[in-house]
């Protein structure tokens, strides 16, 4: 017996084609233009996908609650959504914005443009260099004690002169300087202060600027200086380079990884996005690095993509020492070695909540 369809079921599968042509289907596509949206891009995603809920214009082929969650959408929770195994199934989340971006104007919105380039094109994947590994390792030996700090570490020698609580220093026999400015230490209570007035006011208290510039004015002449910091470090070094101008200009390179993004507006962070000369290096399934409100994305980024949902596996120094290590952290059940690892940032902090209100006014305290 033949086979009909109505003609209305027709329309909807010609209309479902056409728009997933227009957003590519790759995972990895879509978590890179997730994490590169402004905070004026999830805007105007919130509010198209609520004129659709609003407007009884959803066909009948997606569901409801993705698209619900598209209006309430912010970087931190779309990337999240986008990790979630279901989300690429039909009438999912992906299949959501599919649906939203095609009935948009794309010459009105340059991100929704930059999603359907990307779509023909294939996956650049990260560019982590093997540079950016031995960085991220010399950042590691940075979180030991100073007294336990190792004299030499992938052929770096450590200028024990310039030991400091958070900086440490290293020196290559090719004239090459690294200045490493560690992160959080899980027993250190002033680390927790600072990572409060990130989540709070979007940087810490400048606490190493005095030190860099120790350390620049001992610089020999032709020497090349970079710096490598990761998490709470990141800001630390750039509330360094706010506070002392011209200090920047003597720092060949500044590598950031894990960058801590504040969860309530603008900080230091998101002030250096522009900057060629700073380096992120940012894991999407990372709350710490994306925020909540979203930013336009840093120029100089490498970006990964977690093949597991694991937050300390996503803020740990160790996914940036290589492939193998890597896989290591992204084993089920790992954990991070609590002498040495850096502690994962996880503060609930949205502004309406008493809580959050509370950690204002204590960290404002100091100001």
């Amino acid at each position: 017996m033949p086979r009909y369809r109505s003609r209305s079921k027709s329309r909807e599968r010609k209309a479902r084609k056409v728009a997933r042509s227009k957003v590519p289907r790759d995972k990895r596509k879509l978590l890179q233009w997730a994490v590169k949206g402004t905070k004026a891009d999830y805007e105007k995603l919130r509010k198209h996908a609520h004129k659709i809920l609003m407007g009884g214009q959803l066909p009948g082929y997606l569901e409801p609650l993705a698209m619900e969650d598209l209006s309430n959408a912010t970087r931190a929770t779309l990337t999240h959504a986008l990790h979630k195994p279901h989300a690429h199934m039909g009438g999912g989340i992906a299949d959501s914005i599919s649906h939203l971006l095609d009935k948009v104007p794309g010459h009105q919105w340059s991100w929704a443009n930059a999603l359907a380039q990307a779509s023909l094109r294939p996956f650049r994947g990260d560019s982590l260099t093997e540079q950016d590994e031995l960085y991220a390792r010399l950042v590691k030996a940075g979180y030991h004690a100073e007294a336990d700090r190792p004299e030499e570490y992938e052929g770096y020698v450590r200028q024990k002169q310039f030991d400091g609580k958070y900086v440490s220093v290293w020196d290559s026999p090719d004239a090459h300087r690294m200045i490493v400015v560690r992160g959080t230490k899980p027993t250190h209570g002033e680390d927790w202060k600072q990572n409060l007035r990130i989540a709070v006011v979007g940087k810490p208290q400048e606490l190493v600027g005095d030190e860099l510039r120790h350390v620049l004015d001992q610089t020999p002449t032709g020497t090349v200086v970079d710096v490598a910091s990761h998490s709470l470090g990141t800001s630390l070094t750039l509330e360094a380079y706010t506070a002392n101008p011209g200090m920047q200009n003597r720092v060949h390179e500044t590598f950031l990884f894990n960058p801590a993004y504040t969860l309530g507006g603008r900080g230091s962070t998101n002030e250096y996005e522009k900057d060629k000369r700073v380096r992120y290096f940012i894991n999407s399934g990372d709350i710490v690095s994306l925020g909540s409100l979203g930013s336009s994305g840093p120029v100089n980024m490498v970006l990964r993509h977690p093949h597991s949902l694991n937050p300390l596996a996503a803020h740990t120094i160790d996914q940036w020492f290589g492939h193998e290590a890597l896989q290591a952290v992204e084993e089920p059940g790992f954990k991070p070695d609590p002498a040495r690892e850096p502690a994962l940032i996880s503060i609930d902090a949205d502004p309406r909540t008493p809580a959050f209100q509370e950690f204002e006014a204590y960290v404002k305290e100091d100001d």
